[in-house]
């Protein structure tokens, strides 16, 4: 039996996560340990527990306290590994770049156990993402990226080419599959929100090398949605520092015209998709409008520096902070000359249904896979 520990650090990946972890709960010769970090447990930001409930993936639960810090919520995750470390544990698996996987990876790290790293290579220049990122792959034994230039990038890091494997974004095959799992009129019903008219769905991170770009970001799209008459979906932001600030801003956003106005905490994959396949366009700082939006055809404005260093799909309309670049760029989106260059266009980041788990059964017999030079 080969025993794997797999971290989730909150609902940003919950999504790109389901794909490998039913990969794993499949094959009998795997037995899969989970444990997710506290941010799913947080009401504020929709319990995203439950989506890994509702899959059945057994994972370790640890009461956290609501009024915890940061750092008090990083021990009681090392408290968790720690005692499922007492079963000898054959690999960990980490995905992306929250701040959260860095305490986990080194834990694995002085405990011995090789790490297997997903989503490596990638930069984002204006978030610590970058730091956690780059050095969560250089703990890492084995790589498994998006796309050819993020595997270029992890060599020129130093890591050995047989080591790194490109697989595209495995959930997209779960997007598209999605994507007319509810009518336009069971969304309407099921967000309690009209999709009427031209509609945006916006979703803004803190930029946290930069806070005062946030802020940016925040007023031109305010008054961009204004000027335009555009109705809007906001989703949460990641619970980074500085996350509160967008909340607050977006609430009393919100609060000033309910009617053309929702903010939700968290969507469910299958009604993400179909969200996204009645929408107009997408605003915002996300990796979603980086990734998933293309295979939808979908327009997206990418304002800031957040994103910067992503291979960038052709629906991809970069913008600067300012409102006049934002406003250009939203009415860019919305054209139809636009959205017929993006009509037939193909998401980079699309590749075959990849089996982790097929690679852990071979990454096992290789004996010296701790060893990297």
């Amino acid at each position: 039996m080969i025993n794997v520990l797999a971290y989730s650090a909150g609902r940003s990946d919950q999504d790109r996560w389901i794909p490998f972890l039913n990969s794993l709960k499949k094959d009998r010769s795997i037995n899969l340990f989970l444990i997710l970090a506290s941010t799913h447990f947080d009401k504020k930001f929709g319990n995203s527990y439950k989506t890994f409930k509702k899959n059945s993936f057994k994972f370790k639960f640890r009461k956290f306290k609501s009024n915890n810090t940061l750092i008090e919520n990083l021990f009681e995750e090392a408290k968790e590994f720690e005692n499922i470390i007492k079963s000898k544990i054959n690999y960990v698996i980490l995905l992306g770049d929250r701040f959260e996987i860095l305490n986990i990876a080194y834990l694995a790290t002085i405990h011995n156990i090789p790490i297997i790293h997903i989503y490596g290579g990638a930069i984002t220049t204006g978030a610590i993402d970058n730091q956690i990122r780059n050095s969560v792959s250089k703990l890492s034994h084995f790589h498994l990226v998006a796309c050819s230039l993020y595997k270029e990038r992890l060599i020129r890091m130093g890591e050995d080419s047989k080591r790194v494997k490109v697989i595209g974004i495995n959930s997209l095959h779960e997007f598209i599959l999605h994507r007319k799992s509810f009518s336009r009129k069971d969304i309407e019903k099921k967000i309690n929100f009209s999709l009427k008219d031209r509609v945006a769905f916006v979703t803004i991170h803190p930029v946290t090398l930069y806070p005062d770009e946030t802020k940016k970001i925040l007023k031109s799209v305010f008054k961009v949605i204004v000027k335009l008459n555009l109705r809007v979906i906001f989703t949460y932001p990641n619970n980074d520092i500085g996350s509160n600030l967008i909340i607050n801003e977006i609430s009393q956003f919100c609060s000033k015209n309910y009617k053309d106005r929702i903010f939700i905490p968290m969507l469910k994959l299958d009604l993400f998709s179909s969200i996204l396949n009645n929408i107009n366009i997408v605003i915002g700082n996300s990796s979603c409008g980086i990734v998933e939006c293309a295979s939808f055809s979908l327009p997206v404005v990418n304002i800031g520096s957040r994103q910067n260093g992503k291979l960038i799909p052709k629906n991809v309309i970069i913008s600067k902070t300012d409102y006049k670049n934002v406003l250009y760029s939203t009415n860019l989106g919305l054209s139809d000359k636009f959205k017929k260059t993006i009509k037939f266009m193909s998401n980079p980041y699309f590749k075959d249904k990849f089996d982790i788990s097929k690679l852990i059964k071979t990454l096992n017999t290789n004996k010296s896979l701790l060893i990297k030079k």
